[in-house]
């Protein structure tokens, strides 16, 4: 039991770090290329197909890094990448029965302005966005009347499609937007998931703003 502990501290803490090393070097590498990015938090609200749970009763945390990167300053297209931690699964109604799933999300979205095309009557500060990310399961639990479970009934890697939506602000982006399993998880279950978040821009340039 001592053991087990001990190498999740040490996973938790290579995890930690890891973050941070990746953050740095885009940090190095954005101030002089058309690179912008920073960090995101917020919430997801989800569900698992395939379970016996409907309805998104399920919340939890999501917190990241991502970059920007911009061929031209001009350009209305540019591409994210994410690396980012997200807490999914699956409650009922009555929240007495709950699955928690943490995974590790790395994500590519191709982006577009649509205001660069249709002019001053759209929004110049809207964005969307579609991609695809690979989900790495870091934990997997169930609970029921308040008493945790470990359980593995989900594998441990997840593809899925994404799309979203931002609003930009200086240094701020508000953006909502929802991921969903491409192929079925064991043949069966797929995480379905809504989320909102904050972006705020440590590298910002030229090309973002």
């Amino acid at each position: 039991m001592h053991n087990a502990q001990k190498m999740g501290g040490i996973k938790k803490y290579t995890f930690r770090w890891l973050l941070v090393s990746i953050f740095i070097v885009l940090c190095n590498y954005g101030m002089s290329q058309n690179f912008s990015g920073g960090l995101m938090g917020g919430f997801t609200t989800s569900q698992v197909n395939g379970d016996e749970n409907g309805g998104f009763h399920r919340i939890g945390p999501m917190g990241g890094i991502f970059a920007e990167y911009h061929q031209t300053k001009d350009s209305p297209f540019f591409h994210v990448f994410e690396l980012r931690f997200a807490e999914k699964g699956a409650a009922n109604a009555g929240h007495d029965f709950k699955t928690s799933l943490g995974y590790v999300d790395a994500g590519y979205l191709w982006a577009v302005c649509p205001a660069y095309f249709i002019g001053d009557n759209f929004p110049a500060r809207l964005r969307f966005k579609v991609g695809t990310e690979v989900s790495a399961k870091i934990y997997e639990n169930t609970s029921f009347n308040g008493v945790k479970n470990k359980s593995e009934a989900l594998g441990r890697l997840d593809w899925q499609i994404c799309g979203a939506f931002d609003f930009m602000f200086p240094r701020v982006s508000f953006e909502a937007g929802t991921t969903y399993s491409i192929i079925p998880i064991e043949n069966r279950y797929r995480n379905l998931v809504l989320y909102a978040c904050v972006r705020v821009y440590v590298i910002p340039n030229l090309a973002t703003f």
